[in-house]
């Protein structure tokens, strides 16, 4: 309930549009255990330039063992989201993220490894890699095969 509140809030639907009430909500909701609205919350961080709440955010996240905000951690070290460009961390987040079973983490890693960005003996299991977790992607969208963690 608290989750169809903030997105009221958040989008203006039905109650005054209030990025901090919405704000209040995603943090009830997180504390409530609610793990995608950590990354809401990181997301309207990032968008208002508090860069290190968004991290932590993500890093609560992360602590919690949510693959997707695991991603999003080494996702935003990969391209600079929250402030310094990092792809040691980024592979180290995409590596745990991955083992949790999250395709678009090993569909990242493999784009990497395919950019020769994990040294140039791996571009070929990248893009066997890459080619594979598109492949799950389009399966599990399609309910051919079901993903877990997604």
């Amino acid at each position: 309930m608290k989750y169809t509140v903030l997105i009221l809030h958040r989008w203006g639907f039905g109650a005054r549009r209030g990025l901090a009430q919405a704000e209040q909500w995603w943090e009830h909701a997180a504390r409530a255990g609610y793990n995608y609205a950590l990354l809401s919350l990181s997301v309207l961080c990032r968008e208002t330039g508090r860069l290190d709440e968004a991290r932590q955010w993500l890093e609560e996240a992360t602590t919690r063992g949510y693959p997707p905000g695991i991603f999003y951690l080494g996702h935003s070290w990969e391209f600079g989201y929250l402030g310094a460009v990092d792809r040691t961390r980024a592979v180290e987040f995409y590596e745990r993220a991955a083992a949790k079973g999250y395709w678009r983490a090993s569909w990242r890693l493999a784009a990497i490894s395919l950019k020769g960005g994990r040294g140039i003996w791996r571009i070929p299991g990248g893009l066997v890699g890459y080619v594979t977790a598109r492949l799950f992607e389009r399966a599990s969208c399609c309910g051919v095969i079901h993903m877990t963690n997604v």
